[in-house]
């Protein structure tokens, strides 16, 4: 190897040895590479050293990208590749060399390229060139964010040797280029001497684990001017200097990175924390993304690093931790995917509402004293200050929080306390019944003013010290002390005339909040935001605002609306009592005179009748409550519409006219000081809406049930009949299964109300056979008052007890198709339940044998068994019906199990295929693909999926 040599230092680097050792005479005399693929190598690296040496020109002020970079993403390769180095084909280790040196060279930028090019790129048609400053700044984002799509045209002058090397020059453009996008945004197919997959993840990860002081040096940093940034970009290339210099990542030590740092300032801390997450993430990324392109046999140990450690971390002149509002990603994900946030900023006013009403509930059901000797309370006090600002505070009397339940839940968004484990444990599954899911109440208190909102915070929680927590915006540092500590902190902010406090001193918590009433959107006070949004706690809440005339209001609870519901009715026989009340004088006058042919039918003067429907009187659970109000027209001929005000009843009557059949409508109202005391106190609580539905008394905007336009239905929910509704909460996507059962089966009260939510919403076609049933066996009562829709071979419907009737005489019984209809699972579940049931693509046949049990885990109208004979895999109807006794059916039925645990989101997509599947054409396309998936999984041991793969002739 005498004369062969590459340039000083990354012929230290293990990867340039690997080759070196090949290019030696091996055992049998022949070397493995030869000294032209060697110097093809050394051809294309040698270029991409010389282009890595002019970046600093173009970016004097970025970080090293020249070759000490080359270097260590040399090395870093190396230590992820491990003792797998020998067995990377001649082409990888080529290719991994290669990209080292290359695939930052879209960075170097020539004159002509810089005066051409680039700065037609930049500038939008027509426009004259900004001042030289602001040219170059865009110039180098420009660069800077397309430099990975620059690498061939770097070298397209070069020599290319790739009879030498065995692949083209294109091959390792794309290679670089894929380190700049996400990894499944360039097609990098396997070929037979090189794994460009392995090499991408490679390359990517080696880039950007490369975090050292070297790429950083002291004397450079002083050299280029940026201890006193002058602009943005000057102020971002600070902050990589500073990240780069404070520490290091080493190698690999049981596939954990140990990260080394020294730091003074704590935003370098959370900016190298902030990249040390990223890279974790890339890490996760990569490793998912080698699952589902399987590396070759001989590769088959090969695994990444899953995580870095920080816990070698000096810091001087501070403390650790972490000094600002933390997002928990997960939580943060499921927060911000579909409807946006940010739709109404007055949104805090819920959130805090919604923690007040779980924290007193909570504390009802852990602290019997409390709940014998107390009565929950939350109390709301707004005012406006000397400055100009509006100030939100409320206080409850529920559990109030530890420094600890601040930090972990409180302080970190998409991470709610009732939605954990330790909630859950200290009420019990069957109580655990909260309204707040998002975890969204710190940060929804600054969407409005960001910088200039304020929270101020006091708490206590039985057993914890006092917590004082203050946030003076959302970008800034938040203090945080306990009342056993040292410290004393501000006082919480309050209106003119009342004392101050810092600490509280019984449980509970005061939150106050500074914003602008302006910037909340169309309100004027404070008081509208919470009437939108409360509505019958079971919890009294009190409002005092300064700025009303009325300055105090206290809200109806939910036991208020109950009593007062009752007592318009009969509440000794469970019997409603019509209220009827005349249309007024002037009203009749101008109908006799629009309907002069037809004033003889009016003996009595038409009537409006009022039923007043206690919800409870009807429902089994104690989980559904609220009151309807039914309104009808006491008259002959007559039918209108109606419209809910807040000072009265607007109701249209509409009449044909007997000579020409003419409708003409006629407009009366009836204000609320006609109705009798009783009454008005009754109408004045109900929400103006038709249809308001509240979990635990706070509002549900819109929903898939409704009802018709002569009533007005308040829904008051509990336990498990939380609605699933949007982050926003402007609509339910869906009512729990159990709860629209719970309505179909209301009795005398479904007539009145209807469901508009599609017949194909998943949370009702995916509930389970065994949930399905576990509800039939909850409510005795509706398997009795299921019946199968009339057709012609029965005269009427039948009810479950009819089938088993004329079963008893017969082998078999078949009924229809069902079609779509709301209480389908139920149909279903009563049938699987209680039958052996048969599918021969049209109908059902109902056998009196032992019922299956081996599909009670799929969706409930998912799986039968077919007629005899009849070997089809499914019929795509209204509603999908799959033969249990396929092949692929039995596959999946065996392996849904292990799919669930192992690809979860690949078993569900085809559930969801069969389930939503319009065609035989999609069903097969999307149930094939699914399996292509399973077959290529890494270590898959799922049995043989290769003759599952459906056909068109498996559809009936």
């Amino acid at each position: 190897m005498s004369g062969v040599r590459a340039w000083p230092g990354i012929e230290d680097t293990r990867l340039w040895k690997e080759l070196e050792t090949r290019l030696q005479t091996t055992d049998s005399g022949k070397p493995q590479v030869s000294s032209g693929f060697y110097e093809a190598v050394k051809k294309v690296c040698d270029r991409g050293r010389a282009l890595a040496g002019y970046i600093s020109v173009f970016f004097p002020q970025f970080t090293l990208h020249d070759e000490t970079h080359i270097i260590n993403v040399c090395e870093w390769m190396a230590k992820l590749l491990g003792d797998n180095i020998d067995k990377l084909h001649n082409e990888e280790l080529a290719l991994l060399l290669m990209s080292a040196c290359c695939h930052d060279i879209g960075m170097a930028v020539s004159s002509d390229e810089e005066k051409g090019e680039i700065r037609s790129a930049v500038l939008k048609p027509g426009e004259t060139a900004p001042d030289a400053k602001e040219l170059g700044r865009r110039m180098r984002k420009y660069v800077r964010e397309h430099h990975h799509e620059r690498v061939g045209s770097k070298l397209e002058d070069l020599d290319w040797q790739d009879r030498e090397l065995g692949f083209r020059k294109s091959i390792l453009v794309d290679l670089c280029k894929s380190h700049g996008t996400s990894l499944d945004a360039l097609p990098l197919p396997r070929y037979k001497n090189y794994d460009l997959q392995l090499c991408a993840v490679l390359l990517r990860l080696a880039d950007i684990l490369d975090f050292d002081p070297r790429r950083a040096p002291d004397v450079l940093f002083r050299h280029v001017g940026l201890g006193h940034p002058a602009d943005d970009e000057e102020q971002t290339s600070k902050g990589e200097w500073l990240k780069n210099q404070a520490g290091y990542l080493e190698g690999i030590i049981r596939k954990v990175i140990p990260y080394t740092g020294s730091f003074d300032d704590p935003n370098v801390e959370k900016d190298v924390f902030a990249y040390l997450d990223w890279v974790e993430q890339e890490l996760s990324d990569s490793e998912d993304y080698l699952q589902l392109h399987p590396l070759r046999d001989e590769m088959k140990g090969f695994e990444l690093p899953h995580k870095i450690d920080r816990s070698d971390v000096e810091r001087r002149g501070y403390s650790g931790g972490s000094f600002q509002l933390n997002m928990d990603q997960d939580g943060v994900l499921t927060l911000l995917s579909g409807e946006s946030l940010y739709e109404d900023a007055g949104v805090f006013v819920r959130e805090l509402l919604q923690n007040s009403i779980d924290a007193v509930l909570h504390r009802v059901k852990v602290d019997e004293d409390f709940k014998k000797n107390k009565k929950g309370e939350i109390h709301i006090h707004t005012w406006r200050d000397a400055d100009g600002y509006d100030w939100f505070r409320i206080r409850d009397n529920g559990m109030g929080m530890s420094k600890d339940k601040i930090e972990k839940y409180f302080l970190k968004v998409g991470k709610s306390f009732y939605e954990s484990k330790e909630y859950r444990d200290s009420v019990g599954e069957a109580g655990a019944s909260a309204i707040s899911r998002f975890g969204i109440g710190v940060l929804s208190c600054f969407m409005a003013d960001p910088e200039n909102n304020q929270l101020e915070l006091s708490t206590l929680e039985k057993g914890s010290p006092a917590v004082r927590l203050s946030v003076p915006s959302l970008h800034g540092y938040y203090k945080l002390t306990e009342s056993n500590g040292k410290v004393k902190p501000a006082d919480m902010p309050h209106p003119p005339g009342e004392g101050a406090e810092a600490y509280r001193s019984e449980p509970g918590t005061s939150i106050c909040v500074r914003t602008s009433l302006y910037r909340l959107g169309n309100y004027r006070s404070f008081r509208e935001i919470i009437d939108k949004y409360l509505c019958f706690p079971e919890v009294q809440v009190l409002h005092v605002d300064e700025t009303e005339k009325e300055k105090e209001k206290k809200y109806p609870t939910q036991q208020q609306l109950m009593d007062a519901v009752h007592a318009l009715n009969n509440e000794k026989e469970k019997k409603i009592i019509e209220y009827v009340h005349p249309i007024p004088d002037a009203a009749l006058e101008e109908l006799k005179g629009k309907y002069p042919d037809n004033s003889g039918e009016w003996e009595k003067k038409p009537a409006i009748v009022f039923k007043y429907i206690p919800l409870d009187w009807y429902s089994d659970s104690e989980k559904l409550t609220g009151a309807c109000i039914d309104v009808s027209i006491k008259a002959s001929g007559f039918y209108g519409g109606f419209s809910w005000e807040k000072n009265g009843y607007v109701f249209y009557l509409i009449s044909k006219n007997k000579k020409d059949g003419r409708a003409i409508p006629v407009q009366c109202e009836i204000p609320l000081k006609d109705f009798s005391t009783k009454e008005r106190v009754f109408l004045d609580a109900m929400p103006l809406t038709d249809t308001a539905y509240a979990y635990n008394g706070i509002v549900a905007q819109a929903s898939p049930l409704n009802s018709r336009k002569r009533q007005k239905i308040c829904c008051l929910l509990h336990g498990n009949y939380r609605p699933d509704v949007d982050v926003g909460r402007n609509e339910i996507r869906h009512l729990p299964l159990e709860l629209v059962c719970e309505f179909y089966f209301l009795p005398g009260f479904f007539e009145h109300i209807y469901f508009s939510f599609s017949d194909e919403n998943e949370e009702y076609s995916s509930a389970t056979e065994k949930e399905v049933i576990h509800l039939l066996e909850t409510h005795e009562s509706w398997e009795g008052l299921l019946f199968f829709d009339k057709h012609s071979l029965y005269e009427g419907d039948i009810t479950l007890e009819d089938i088993r009737t004329k079963l008893s005489g017969r082998e078999v019984l078949f009924l229809p198709n069902f079609g779509h209809r709301v209480e389908n699972p139920l149909l279903f579940a009563a049938l699987k339940k209680n039958f052996a049931v048969y599918f021969d693509g049209e109908r059902f046949y109902i056998r009196q044998e032992d019922p299956d049990k081996d599909t009670e885990n799929f969706p409930v109208g998912l799986f039968y068994r077919f007629i005899d004979g009849d070997s089809h895999f499914g019929y795509i109807k209204d509603w999908n019906y799959y033969n249990k006794d396929h092949p692929f059916s039995r596959w999946l039925i065996k392996n849904q199990e292990e799919l669930q645990k192992r690809l979860p989101k690949v078993y569900e997509q085809i559930i969801r295929i069969m389930l939503d599947g319009d065609s035989p054409e999609i069903v097969k396309n999307g149930v094939n693909r699914e399996l292509k998936w399973i077959k290529e999984y890494k270590n898959h041991d799922f049995h043989d999926t290769g003759d599952l793969f459906l056909r068109d002739e498996d559809f009936g």
